[in-house]
């Protein structure tokens, strides 16, 4: 994550010093990406095969998972120990005891994108 010091290196290396103006900006746009990257429970992914990332709480600690999203398939593909997925949403996001769910995001979302750094 862009960190308070990365964001005045990068003032400095564009403005020649640390504007007020240029971190204001810097600020806003890495809370419109937050923004943007996480999805409310409600909202169902729409990429079937994706593996998410789930924000939850567990006994009022928080966690974090990744699962693949496998919506309407029976079993997976390939079966492996290590990854799990879901096969119904709705059920998926009814409470449990002790556990809130929270957002998710595409784990792909988090890596740079073709041809980006």
């Amino acid at each position: 994550m862009i960190d308070e010091r990365r964001i005045e290196e990068a003032a400095i290396n564009k403005c020649g010093f640390i504007s007020s103006e240029f971190y204001s900006g810097a600020k806003w746009a890495i809370n419109e990406f937050l923004k943007d990257l996480w999805h409310p429970m409600k909202e169902e992914p729409k990429l079937v095969g994706e593996e998410i990332i789930i924000e939850m709480f567990l006994k009022g600690k928080r966690h974090t998972i990744v699962l693949e999203y496998m919506v309407g398939e029976k079993e997976p593909i390939a079966v492996l120990e290590s990854v799990r997925w879901i096969t119904d949403w709705n059920s998926f996001i009814q409470p449990k005891e002790n556990v809130i769910k929270y957002r998710w995001c595409y784990l792909k979302d988090l890596f740079p994108k073709e041809g980006g750094e």
